[in-house]
Order: C-alpha cells, then sequence, then structure tokens
C-alpha cells in the first residue's frame, strides 16, 4: 500500500495519508509522489503526439509538390 510514501511538503518527513497534519512538525500540506510520474507520462504523450502530427504533415504535402525529373536533359525540355 502506499501509506506510508507520502512525504510532508515542510519537513521532507514520511506520513501517513489519514494523518491530517505533520506529527513531526504540524503543517497540513503533503506531497504525493505520483507528480514526477505523471509528468513523465504527459511529457511522453505529448512527444508522442507531436511525432505523429509532424509524421502526417509531411506525408501530406509530400503528395502535395510537384514531381522533378533528377535529369537535367528532362528539365530543359
Amino acid at each position: 500500500m502506499y501509506l506510508s510514501h507520502y512525504t510532508c511538503a515542510c519537513c521532507n518527513k514520511k506520513r501517513k495519508l489519514y494523518q491530517k497534519s505533520c506529527p513531526h512538525c504540524g503543517s497540513h500540506a503533503l506531497k504525493s509522489p505520483f507528480g514526477f510520474w505523471s509528468f513523465c507520462f504527459f511529457t511522453c504523450l505529448g512527444v508522442a503526439f507531436v511525432v505523429t502530427a509532424s509524421n502526417f504533415y509531411f506525408h501530406t504535402s509530400e503528395e502535395k509538390l510537384p514531381k522533378l525529373s533528377n535529369n537535367i536533359v528532362g528539365f530543359i525540355q
């Protein structure tokens, strides 16, 4: 269980979730251990979205470009 994974925001000591205040300093603020993991999750989700959107954009823009010949003779004609 995650009862002792929460820490006090003031003194950084572990405390249980059901405690309303820190037994060491009396603070009512607690820090959750899930902040870092949620940041990583949403960052990865954002990167995946940007890569997918750019991939979609560049594949659709390639179809709109005119085909140019690599042959110099074909270009002159």
